[in-house]
């Protein structure tokens, strides 16, 4: 199919009838009017691309390629046609109009997607098939093998790891033997986590394997965004030695790893709707903890709060020590914490995540006591977009569904929404960030990610290594 769309003198894209738009929406956009619409830019002709946007027909993952490899594009809609470089414009930077209850920024970032796509294509820019998954993650098909075989002729690497798509397959044997492919090929074992907020141990596919189907959610893009960076920067420094290899044993993973803990509590996570998806398990002994002499538990707690670990290669400044959030009653004192502009509904989802984690007790104390020792400090008011942008990393992290939680000798991290009290927490050899897993007979459950600070550096894990079976 590349080869025909790459071949063909043009290509037509049929977005389907021209409902709920006006003539004058389609008018404003079409071939006949593009001068007007490049000289005004106006606000409806703005909102009229936004609707071409809401079509079904860019969601799908075969129309990737076709976008991508034809010479030629003219879209269709309704009766009317606009040529790509029309909705190219339409796309750029001037671009900021919004529809009610429409995402504009998310439906934007897909279309700039295509483009990529496209422009990698027509300059002959070599992509990997799992840089091209993480474009396309939001994409449906029909047939859940096509979310994979869909990128094949589009990626230089893709017959490495599926020399020939097998429709024959099950999706659930497709999908194992290529996250097999991916290990056995020294790809990061970070893959072993990279789940939405919302996938249990109910799916049909072993713990361990990437389900392709459903990865959009906002913690899956951060998940697989950090992979991917990981890639990026060094693929052979994920091989591990030959005695660490992983291996497999029909659908078992087997790797090496150490046990460190296991989770002592957890605070509530949110949905980016403001739905309560897990009520919050507080632990009620203030037990004394084995935390080095002098230790500053409120400089460590605000420290793990905002992951400053994970971003310890960044060259922002922190934000001012306290940041004092667990003060702010709603979302119009919330707001007074950031440089730039907030949406209304995520300050509205930050407050009701606050207020029911005031009584969250990390090392001996409520949020609600550390934030009185945060507030009690002089505040700093000479704030840059640096730590704006640490601020702003934070709130990613809460709307993505990651939860607050400890372990019980008392260190305190993110763990994956799906997470229980008693799960354990897990270095992988092999993997960048610390694993969740759920103890079952003969082995676990991968069950997500975690993200935990430590009270004095990364703990010594050689003499606690073993051989872990991950079903």
């Amino acid at each position: 199919m590349g080869v025909i769309f790459q071949k063909a003198n043009q290509v037509a894209v049929w977005l389907g009838d021209a409902q709920d738009m006006t003539e004058e929406d389609i008018k404003t956009l079409s071939a006949e009017h593009i001068a007007m619409a490049y000289q005004v830019q106006s606000g409806s002709a703005q909102s009229a691309f936004l609707r071409l946007l809401l079509k079904p027909y860019w969601t799908r993952v075969w129309i990737i390629q076709e976008l991508a490899a034809a010479s030629k594009i003219t879209v269709f809609c309704g009766h009317y046609k606009l040529s790509w470089e029309t909705l190219e414009h339409f796309s750029g930077p001037t671009f900021t109009a919004g529809i009610d209850g429409t995402d504009s920024d998310e439906l934007k970032a897909r279309f700039q997607n295509l483009l990529q796509f496209r422009i990698d294509r027509l300059a002959i820019k070599p992509v990997r098939l799992l840089e091209a998954l993480y474009r396309s993650h939001y994409a449906l098909s029909t047939d859940p093998k096509d979310k994979i075989y869909g990128l094949l002729g589009l990626t230089h690497d893709g017959d490495v790891f599926i020399p020939e798509p097998n429709y024959s397959q099950s999706v659930e044997e497709t999908y194992t033997d290529f996250s097999k492919t991916l290990i056995e090929k020294g790809f990061p074992l970070d893959l072993i986590y990279l789940r939405t907020s919302r996938r249990g141990l109910c799916n049909s596919l072993p713990s361990w394997v990437v389900d392709w189907r459903d990865l959009n959610d906002a913690l899956a893009k951060q998940e697989f965004k950090h992979i991917q960076g990981s890639i990026q920067r060094s693929l052979s420094s994920f091989l591990p030695k030959q005695a660490d290899k992983p291996s497999f044993s029909e659908n078992t993973l087997t790797v090496r790893g150490a046990i460190l803990g296991t989770i002592d509590s957890m605070g509530s996570a949110f949905s980016a709707d403001g739905n309560d998806v897990m009520t919050h398990v507080v632990t009620t002994r203030k037990g004394a903890y084995s935390v080095p002499f002098d230790f500053d538990r409120s400089t460590y707690i605000f420290n793990a709060l905002l992951e400053t670990q994970r971003l310890s290669a960044a060259t922002a400044e922190l934000p001012p020590n306290p940041i004092g959030l667990w003060s702010s009653n709603d979302k119009t004192e919330l707001e007074k914490f950031f440089l730039g502009p907030m949406k209304p509904n995520v300050l509205e989802v930050l407050s009701e995540w606050i207020n029911a984690n005031r009584s969250f007790i990390t090392l001996g104390e409520t949020m609600d006591f550390w934030d009185s020792i945060w507030t009690s400090q002089p505040m700093k008011t000479d704030r840059n977009t640096g730590q704006d942008n640490y601020l702003r990393f934070l709130v990613t992290t809460i709307l993505s569904g990651m939860r607050i939680a400890t372990i019980q000798t008392g260190e305190l991290g993110w763990v994956h929404p799906q997470s229980q009290k008693g799960d354990r927490l897990c270095k992988v050899l092999g993997c960048d960030s610390y694993v969740i897993l759920r103890s079952v007979a003969g082995g676990f459950y991968v069950i997500g990610e975690a993200r935990l600070y430590w009270f004095a550096g990364e703990p010594e894990i050689s003499d606690k290594v073993e051989s872990l079976m991950i079903f």
